[in-house]
């Protein structure tokens, strides 16, 4: 699996990327999404939700840090390796309202560029710089719920995308399920924490994906949440960019995360998140009847904020 679309694969698993009380389940193109209330906080209670500006133009800049340590079967162990940070910004267009009392909007992958720091040579880098181009331009569409989730998102195949392009796009896209962020049905206050499980399929894994929510400081229109997930996955790990011949099953894929995301109920692109993700991936390669165990374990930071490049 070349660099790139390892790194593009992470940042899917990321933005991929938490007894009685009651549950809430919303239906979505990628399954059920369930949201328990753990804790209604304190008084004053309100019921969270977005009110997005239609006609209003977003641009949202993202950040992407990530050391990986790798070893392989038969191989000595593979040094820690700090991969360039990768940096993208999102465009998105005015929102409209659909029938149903929803919002939809397109969006497009304006830029895609490295930030300076790593360990890649001046070889790795272009690969890397050339593989990160052919994603520029590519544009799809989301439709957002007022409680905050994203139930349907997709691609729009253009003849300039490749096959690869494209679907790292579409494990992009569904990650925006977890760009904005799913309040419960019920009124909460400060304090307030609740539970989402959702599921996800990212490069032919079947991934589980729990959040913890807690509603840090509510202000007008504006708020504060913590956050701390967990994610696993089962399956074959599948992509253009695995050769053929080379069947990757995943024995374990589990990460912990925790982080901090600001919210502006008048705007999907959120003013400020930061996370951290520690991920362990065990794997069995096959290829030509031999069998490799391969381990991987992966530190990310991953930075949002408004704005695009140099802003």
């Amino acid at each position: 699996m070349r660099l790139h679309t390892l790194a593009a694969a992470f940042l899917a698993l990321m933005l991929a990327a938490c007894g009685g009380n009651p549950k809430t389940v919303i239906a979505t193109a990628a399954g059920k999404i369930t949201i328990e209330l753990l804790d209604e906080g304190v008084e004053p209670h309100r019921v969270l939700r977005y009110d997005l500006r239609e006609g209003v133009r977003e641009s949202m800049e993202l950040e992407l840090h990530m050391t990986m340590k790798s070893e392989i079967e038969g191989k000595s162990e593979l040094p820690e390796n700090n991969a360039p940070p990768v940096g993208m910004v999102m465009d998105f267009d005015p929102w409209t309202k659909t029938k149903d009392g929803n919002l939809t909007s397109g969006f497009e992958l304006a830029e895609i560029y490295l930030l300076e720091g790593g360990d890649f040579d001046d070889e790795q880098l272009e690969e890397m710089e050339e593989g990160l181009a052919k994603l520029e331009g590519a544009a799809g569409w989301l439709v957002v719920t007022p409680q905050g989730q994203t139930i349907d998102s997709g691609v729009n195949l253009t003849s300039h995308i490749t096959p690869e392009a494209a679907e790292i796009m579409q494990n992009l896209g569904a990650s925006f399920k977890q760009m904005p962020m799913t309040f419960p049905e019920q009124p909460i206050g400060r304090g307030a924490r609740w539970k989402v499980t959702m599921p996800a399929d990212v490069f032919g894994m079947s991934m589980t994906q729990v959040i913890i929510y807690t509603l840090e400081d509510i202000d007008g229109h504006l708020g504060k949440l913590s956050v701390d997930f967990t994610q696993t996955a089962e399956g074959q790990l599948s992509g253009p960019n695995v050769p053929p011949n080379v069947r990757i099953d995943i024995v374990k894929l589990e990460s912990r995360g925790s982080g901090t995301m600001d919210f502006n109920l008048h705007h999907f692109v959120p003013p400020s998140i930061e996370v951290v993700l520690n991920l362990s991936l065990e794997a069995k390669m096959r290829s030509e009847g031999k069998t490799q165990d391969m381990k991987r374990d992966a530190t990310m930071q991953l930075f949002v904020r408004p704005g695009g490049k140099g802003q």
